[in-house]
């Protein structure tokens, strides 16, 4: 090689081995593989594994979607959904009434006044 070629060469080979530039581009790769890894969910299943204290003296039943949001049919029996109600989902996570669409397995509790107070819809775990 002459040294023409030679001396070419060095400025290509010196910015190549910068630390400084080679510290950036790294830090900078890191921060797009990051960026564009695809996202891990927030569960590993549709409705994440939770222990949930449902009371042994709750009663088991099949609930058909409520009619106008506080009438309730559970096995046959119309109930009406305490002012105080709270229907948990298979994650334990508080649904309004609405989003019942078709028959559930349910435990709940009623209050004194035989109102539905607590209603925990059952996973398949759970039947």
């Amino acid at each position: 090689m002459s040294l023409t070629a030679t001396l070419a060469l060095l400025p290509m080979q010196a910015a190549a081995f910068d630390p400084t530039g080679f510290l950036v581009n790294k830090v900078m790769e890191f921060l797009i593989d990051e960026a564009t890894k695809p996202k891990k969910p927030e569960y590993h299943s549709e409705h994440p594994v939770t222990t949930r204290n449902i009371p042994k003296n709750s009663k088991a039943g099949v609930l058909e979607p409520p009619v106008n949001g506080y009438q309730l049919e559970i096995d046959g029996d119309e109930y009406v959904l305490a002012f105080n109600s709270r229907i948990r989902d298979e994650g334990n996570r508080l649904v309004p009434t609405g989003r019942i669409q078709q028959e559930k397995r349910i435990r709940y509790t009623l209050n004194s006044q035989e109102q539905v107070e607590k209603i925990w819809l059952l996973g398949p775990s759970e039947r």
